[in-house]
């Protein structure tokens, strides 16, 4: 059967200079119906065929002439070929290169099964894309069986004269150009060649050294004639690059480019850091699997992709996007995957990153940017084939901190962190030294050497349902910063450093508890329900361990700390205690050390309960240093708290 298929304005054989251009597309049935769980769907699927065989005919030849193709690199090409196998990250998918003089008809056929065509289709009529015409705009003609078009070059449509659009022996057409496609700027590709279409400036028409370099000039041009999007997905397979892309397409970072750059699936090896400078780019790839950003310069970098404004953070860069790409290095020559620097109200999803010796994304001076998705994960890099000696294991996933050279003194401010992954990494997944106000929703640090560290410049970071277990560190989460919150987080354990303050700890799970240093101050832990609040004295020289294996959810707010006075009001200071025990006898003896020792035996009172039973039971302070619950069952858990001074 055939199937008719428009492709371009003129199905033509083109009576002009010859030139290579690609056709490509894949191997598909079309119209097959959809299934779920064994169930007929009113849905129909595109039905691709891997390993069909795609045989290309010149259009009109009489007898039926397969057409001569060439590779990218101009060599032959096999005709008919075989399409993109299933195992293939493209299943399906076929590409050739053909002169621009010729429309072409596509027959499919074959595949293996179950996927395969029943019998033959036929693509009638290919034609080259709309560029081939702006080729013949020299000759002015083109030629199909017994016509011709007659091309008038004009800058706006105008009507064709009767003598130019009849002749005595052939029907005769006349196609007036438009001034996109006839005329041609200083900024815009050679002639012959178009710049745009329906608004969309085609990368692939410009000219360049590489990719890199025509996106670079088609970005120019479209921001010269206030166009707004870039297409770039027509470059595929392996591309070498030494051209910096989307670096100082515009007058400075205070002017918003205001400009979409969309990549295909492609995999950019780049000898140069790919940099942006201005406010208003939106960098668009097909997914981490499908758009890679690999730096593969000889020389040390900072980073794969750097968006910056500059070393004075003069104006600051605004609402960028960088989503659905993989960013990495090779063995030890580039520092971060994506680094930000005076970067605000910006979005970053789906951002993949390994071999970097640093961070995965690193930011300083950025306020008010979101991240969705941020992944620096040995799973991703296992996938993608780079993990090993050949690519460095990261360091970090996340990094927050003052960026030395950046012209700030500033960290990170007012993020949103969705769903993060850090998984396998030599140093600490999530790395927080300079960062106020940073919520993290959900995601992963596993199996770092650190879960997360929040340095002395932190404050109010809260992590609501974040995971951190077996990384190599007895804790793997280290706080010591200001009123950092944990809200139903699951970790090995926490530990509040020396200069921690007010933290809260609410609901959760950790297997070796909540354990403060000498100089942790007044944190909150809520607990079987109930929060307690913790005044400690700094001037011991031990930290006592809040025993336990987990900790309950509990939406008491934040509250001033604990005061214990005695009946005359006389604050005494005063501390709390809190602990989960399992008994073997009818008693059990609480030690108390360090800080959570009392003043004596009479200046504090404790309360237990037993988990298995839920009741009561007695508790008996005998000294300053201990006290013993009755009544307890061998084998039950045993909740106990203590408070006084």
């Amino acid at each position: 059967m055939k199937k008719y298929i428009l492709f371009a304005i003129l199905a033509l054989s083109i009576s002009v200079i010859a030139q290579n251009v690609p056709i490509s597309g894949y191997c598909t049935r079309g119209g097959v119906g959809a299934t779920t769980q064994g169930m007929s769907s009113i849905n129909f699927l595109q039905g691709i065929i891997p390993s069909c065989t795609v045989a290309i005919y010149i259009s009109g030849s009489s007898p039926y002439t397969l057409a001569t193709l060439y590779t990218q690199s101009g060599g032959a090409q096999a005709n008919p070929f075989t399409a993109a196998n299933a195992a293939s990250s493209n299943p399906g998918y076929w590409i050739v290169y053909a002169p621009a003089v010729q429309a072409y008809d596509i027959v499919l056929s074959g595949g293996i099964a179950p996927n395969t065509y029943p019998s033959p289709i036929t693509l009638e009529a290919y034609t080259l894309p709309l560029n081939t015409i702006a080729t013949a705009l020299a000759s002015g003609t083109y030629n199909y069986g017994s016509g011709s078009v007659i091309v008038n070059a004009n800058t706006a449509n105008t009507a064709t004269t009767a003598a130019t659009a009849t002749t005595a022996t052939t029907a005769t057409h006349a196609l007036n150009l438009p001034a996109d496609l006839a005329t041609q700027s200083a900024a815009s590709p050679a002639a012959g060649t178009f710049t745009s279409l329906n608004g969309t400036v085609q990368a692939d028409q410009f000219s360049g050294a590489d990719m890199c370099a025509k996106i670079k000039a088609a970005a120019t041009y479209a921001i010269a004639n206030s166009l707004n999007q870039v297409d770039a997905t027509h470059f595929s397979g392996t591309q070498a690059c030494a051209t910096n892309m989307l670096g100082g397409i515009a007058a400075s970072s205070a002017t918003s480019a205001n400009l979409v750059v969309n990549l295909g699936t492609v995999h950019i090896q780049s000898t140069v850091v790919q940099t942006i400078t201005n406010s208003g780019v939106k960098l668009r790839g097909m997914g981490p699997m499908q758009t890679r950003l690999e730096y593969t310069g000889s020389s040390g970098a900072v980073a794969v992709l750097s968006i910056n404004d500059n070393a004075t953070c003069t104006y600051g860069i605004s609402n960028d996007q960088v989503e659905d790409i993989f960013l990495y290095g090779g063995n030890g020559n580039v520092t971060d995957g994506l680094l930000l620097s005076c970067v605000h109200h910006s979005q970053f999803r789906n951002i993949w990153t390994w071999g970097v010796t640093g961070c995965g994304i690193h930011g300083g001076y950025t306020v008010t940017d979101s991240f969705y998705d941020p992944r620096t994960s040995k799973w991703d890099a296992i996938a993608l084939g780079i993990y090993g000696a050949s690519h460095t294991q990261p360091a970090s996933g996340l990094c927050f901190a003052v960026i030395a050279g950046s012209g700030s003194t500033y960290g990170a401010t007012d993020h949103a962190i969705v769903n993060p992954a850090a998984e396998y990494l030599s140093g600490t997944g999530w790395a927080l030294t300079s960062a106020i106000n940073l919520e993290f929703y959900g995601g992963t640090s596993e199996y770092n050497n650190m879960g997360t560290t929040l340095a002395s410049g932190t404050s109010g970071i809260s992590f609501w349902g974040s995971w951190f277990e077996g990384n190599s560190t007895s804790y793997d989460v280290l706080d010591n910063g200001t009123e950092n919150h944990y809200y139903n987080t699951v970790a090995g354990g926490i530990e509040l450093g020396a200069t921690s303050l007010a933290a809260v700890i609410d609901g959760g799970q950790f297997q070796t508890g909540v354990k403060y240093d000498v100089g942790s101050s007044r944190y909150r832990v809520c607990y079987a329900g109930a929060c307690t609040d913790y005044t400690h004295n700094v001037t011991q020289s031990n930290g006592y361990q809040v025993a336990g294996s987990q900790i309950s959810s509990s939406n008491l707010s934040d509250g001033p700390f604990s005061r214990v006075m005695d009946v005359s009001g006389t604050n005494h200071g005063g501390h709390s205690v809190v602990g989960f025990v399992t008994p073997t006898s009818t008693t059990y003896t609480i030690t108390f050390s360090g800080s959570a020792v009392w003043t004596s035996a009479s200046t504090y009172s404790c309360w237990a309960v037993d988990d298995g039973t839920h009741l009561p039971l007695g508790v008996v302070t005998s000294s300053s240093t201990s006290a013993t619950i009755y009544g307890t069952t061998n084998g039950n858990g045993t909740t106990f708290g203590c408070s006084g001074y």
